[in-house]
Parts: C-alpha cells; sequence; structure tokens
C-alpha cells in the first residue's frame, strides 16, 4: 500500500531533483492544477463580463526572443496560461518590494500561485537594466523558500557562465550539489567572481594546495578577509594549523561557501538555525534521520520537497524514540499499517491520530495529498469522516473528492457550492462565508487592481492578490473577498476556490 500511495504522490506533487541534473519545472508543476488554471483560454463567462481573457500563448518558448536575463523562466507561457507582457507595464522597484512582502510559511493555495509567477517566462519590466535585479530578486524567493534546486535551474537556463549570475549559481551548488562543475567553469574563467575565497575553495577541493596557499596568504597579508573567515580558510588548506574555530555570531553574515567550511573544519553548524535554503544539507543521507525529516517537514510546507519524499523519511525506520517529531512519525507508521489491515475502526482512528498530530505543525496538505484519496475510498465511520472531509477539501483533487465525502448539512452544502463556484448566500452565516459569496458573483476585482490590469500590470495584480490573502487576519473578510475578486476576475478560479476553503477550514466552518 505504501509503494501505492509513493507513485499517487509521485504523480499530483512537485519534483525535487536532488542531484546533478538541473530540475525540470514543467515536470515539476505539471500536475498542480492552480498553477494553470484552464479558464484562462476559455470562453467568455456570461455571469462575469469583466473577466479578462487571453490569447493562446505562443509554443515557443519565449527565452529565445530575450533582451535580458530579468526574463528569464523555467514556465514558458503556452504553460502558465499567461501572457508574456505580465511585468512589463510594472516598475521593477515595485515588484522587487512586493515579491521582498513573500513570507516562506504563507498560505498554501497562494504559495503555488507564488511559484508560477516566480518561474513565468515573461518580458522584463520596461525600465529594468542590465543588473538582472528582477531576476536575483525572484530567485532570492525561491531560496527563502528553500527551493534551492529550482533556484539553480534557474539560474541554468541561462547558462554558469553568466558573469552576472555566476556568484548566485556558484552558492546554490554549494547547497545542494555540482559545486566541482561552478569550480570548474570558476578554474576556466577566473573573472566570473571577485570572490578569493571561493577561488581558493577550488583550486583546494581540485588538489592544487600549493596556489591555493599562495594566494590565501597573498590575500591575508593584504586583510582581504576578516580573522574569521581568515581562520575557517587557513584550518581548511592545513589541517594541522591549530586554532580556535570561530563562533558562527563572528560572522557578519552566513554564506553557503562558510557553512561548508565550518563542516570541513570538523564543525558543521545545525542547519535549522539558519535560513531555510540551508536546509536542503540535510537532505543528503548523511545527516541523520531527525535532521533529515526536520528538514523534510520545513521544505514540504514550502512546497521545496514533495509530500511523498517525506512520507519515505516517516516510514524509513521505526523511532527509538519519544516526542513530537518522533510522535509524528509514528503517527504516520501506525497510519499505514491500518490502512494495509483494512480494518476500518483501527484506520480511522489512526488517520484523526495522525491528522491531529500533523495538522497542528502545519503538514495538513501533506496528509490530504497522501491519504485523502484513499481515506475517502475507505468509506470510514465517525468520527473519522469530519476528518476525511477536510482532507478531501485541501487534497489536489478537491473537486472530486469534496462532494463525495460531503453530507447533506448546511456547512457542507456552501463548502460543495464554493467548489462549483457558485456557493449559495442563503446557506452562508459567518461574515467570511458572505464575503466569499460576494467574490463568487461579483462582475470583476476592486477598484485598485482594476487599475492595474487595466495599466496592464497583470502579474502585479495577481502578486498584490496573493500577499492580501497571506497578509489578512481572520476579520479581515474586506481584504480576502477584494484578493478572490481579482484572482476569479483574472480567470485563477481553481486558486480562488483553494484558498476559500483553506480559509473556512481555518475559520473552523466544517
Amino acid at each position: 500500500m505504501n509503494s501505492i500511495r509513493i507513485l499517487f504522490a509521485c504523480a499530483i506533487a512537485p519534483t525535487v531533483a536532488f542531484s546533478e541534473e538541473p530540475l525540470s519545472a514543467i515536470d515539476w508543476l505539471s500536475g498542480i492544477s492552480s498553477f494553470s488554471d484552464s479558464e484562462l483560454s476559455a470562453d467568455a463567462d456570461e455571469d462575469r463580463p469583466f473577466r479578462r481573457h487571453f490569447d493562446k500563448p505562443p509554443s515557443t518558448a519565449f527565452s529565445r526572443k530575450m533582451k535580458n536575463w530579468n526574463a528569464l523562466g523555467l514556465l514558458p507561457a503556452s504553460k502558465t496560461g499567461l501572457p508574456v507582457d505580465i511585468w512589463e507595464y510594472s516598475s521593477t522597484e515595485s515588484l522587487v518590494t512586493d515579491f521582498n512582502r513573500i513570507r516562506p510559511n504563507g498560505f498554501t493555495p497562494t504559495k503555488w500561485l507564488y511559484y508560477t509567477l516566480l518561474l513565468a517566462e515573461a518580458n522584463a519590466p520596461k525600465d529594468a537594466n542590465n543588473d538582472s535585479l528582477f531576476l536575483k530578486t525572484r530567485m532570492d524567493v525561491l531560496r527563502r523558500f528553500g527551493a534551492v534546486e529550482t533556484a539553480k535551474s534557474l539560474i541554468e537556463s541561462a547558462g554558469p557562465g553568466t558573469g552576472e549570475l555566476f556568484d548566485y549559481w556558484f552558492d546554490l551548488s554549494l547547497l545542494s550539489s555540482g559545486v566541482d562543475k561552478a569550480c570548474d567553469v570558476l578554474e576556466k574563467t577566473p573573472t566570473l567572481s571577485k570572490s578569493y575565497l571561493k577561488r581558493i575553495y577550488c583550486l583546494s577541493r581540485r588538489g592544487d594546495w600549493a596556489t591555493a596557499m599562495l594566494i590565501y596568504e597573498a590575500c591575508n597579508a593584504l586583510d582581504l578577509f576578516n580573522s574569521a573567515e581568515a581562520d575557517l580558510l587557513g584550518m581548511f588548506l592545513d589541517s594541522e594549523t591549530s586554532g580556535q574555530i570561530p563562533a558562527p555570531e563572528e560572522m557578519s553574515i552566513m554564506t553557503p561557501l562558510l557553512f561548508r567550511l565550518y563542516e570541513a573544519a570538523g564543525n558543521p553548524l545545525p542547519a535549522k538555525s539558519l535560513p531555510l535554503e540551508y536546509a536542503v544539507s540535510d537532505l543528503n543521507g548523511t545527516s541523520g534521520w531527525r535532521a533529515e525529516i526536520e528538514a523534510a517537514e520545513k521544505l514540504t510546507k514550502t512546497g521545496a520537497v514533495t509530500a511523498n519524499q517525506l512520507l519515505g523519511l516517516y516510514t524509513e525506520r521505526r523511532p527509538s524514540a519519544s516526542g513530537s517529531l518522533w510522535d509524528r512519525a509514528s503517527a504516520i507508521q501506525q497510519l499505514e499499517i491500518a490502512l494495509d489491515s483494512q480494518d476500518k475502526n483501527a484506520t480511522g482512528a489512526a488517520l484523526v491520530n495522525a491528522w491531529n498530530l500533523l495538522s497542528k505543525h502545519g503538514l495538513a496538505d501533506f496528509m490530504s495529498t497522501i491519504y485523502a484519496e484513499e481515506a475517502v475510498k475507505a468509506n470510514l465511520p465517525e468520527p473519522a469522516r469530519r476528518t476525511v472531509f477536510k482532507m478531501a477539501l485541501l487534497s489536489p483533487d478537491f473537486s472530486i473528492l469534496g462532494p463525495i465525502s460531503a453530507s447533506n448539512g448546511r456547512r457542507d452544502q456552501f463548502l460543495i457550492g464554493v467548489i462549483n463556484g457558485s456557493p449559495d448566500h442563503d446557506l452562508a452565516r459567518s461574515d467570511l462565508e458572505m464575503e466569499i459569496a460576494n467574490a463568487f458573483y461579483a462582475t470583476g476585482p476592486t477598484e485598485k487592481h482594476e487599475r492595474m490590469i487595466a495599466a496592464g500590470r497583470i502579474g502585479q495584480a495577481l502578486l498584490s492578490s496573493a500577499l492580501l490573502i497571506d497578509n489578512a487576519g481572520p476579520e479581515d473578510v474586506k481584504n480576502i473577498a477584494s484578493a478572490l475578486q481579482t484572482m476569479l476576475a483574472l480567470g485563477f478560479d481553481e486558486t480562488a476556490k483553494r484558498v476559500a476553503l483553506n480559509l473556512l477550514i481555518q475559520e473552523g466552518s466544517i
């Protein structure tokens, strides 16, 4: 049964690649319908005369026509359904400001919309210059999500020898894989980076210790390194060098290279105390089972790691201790055993236990991705049915599984109305339910977003809507409605439905 679930998860979740091969973003996004809602090129919706309809985008990858690296993306317009001018009429400054407001652990439906916008191939803003600021900002967001391999693939689509982007590529290679390839490029063209630290590191990795030491001593004499960098690099070059390993707080800023130098000095830094991009290093199979699970849980929440990979780690071996992390692993293993037994009562109890433990830790989407379909088909008894319904609504196949597991009650029927795109006002009770219903029957976006769209700033309108959702409080129903109206007006119906269902679950409407 576990192998079946692994195959199912692979089919519907983005595929992350921890290997020397570049990540295929098309495969990565292929199973998530909210990334490219079919309505974008659908016939006009008579109920919403404002609905923006885009011409069918060309199938030829736009990157061949780009004038600067800011237009780079991994998803061609033929996959996103968005026109290539979504950024063209926005200022670089305003887009950078908005992208920098994205929180890695934000709302799940908006997270997938962020990935679409971050990876879309599209014309650069008209005011973008050759400093690649817009591209670098998008890569920085991906790094904050811990999506290191994806950011690395984005740069590699420009070519590893691109001077403007080389240092970014080198850092990402240090965090994931392929640093030897980056060192090969740097050796052939040393001018690609101004960092002597990187050049010395690469020379030593290739066994040219004499040249590495010569450059190190010259730079050290010229005070080109701070004391902590000099000490770490000195110990890396000469293992017999005695000295105190500098404390991490002595670093003005942590970098991937310094992180690797600490590791080489025999004092690896715990990734969990560092920004999320460093968590990838714990998935290399050498960090220990606990560290791997901790990293995978964090990265699953941001979409940088698949639910399938986390499932594999949870079930890798039997926990020998107790505690929150081990309790979650044990709960998943107990659920696997119960599912294999086909005992409905045991499965229901195990499912509710696992849901309670994991959803409190922000892993409700993991549970729904892996188990919703099987749980719905199992026709479990109460009290598991309510849990199954929640999982169905959060699953990738919510439009199919939700109606199957719904009751005839008022709340469930309102939620089914959301799935169908026509929530019934008469069934709405809370302010949130009423505003969600209003949004689905609105004939266009609110004034602020309408001005953006009229000015051609389509990408920024979508980005602004996602940020409104992420930053809205439980009582901020007007901003929630505003964001939903814009998503619906631009044809992102599936995303809007996912947002509404998630908000209603959070509110406790289920």
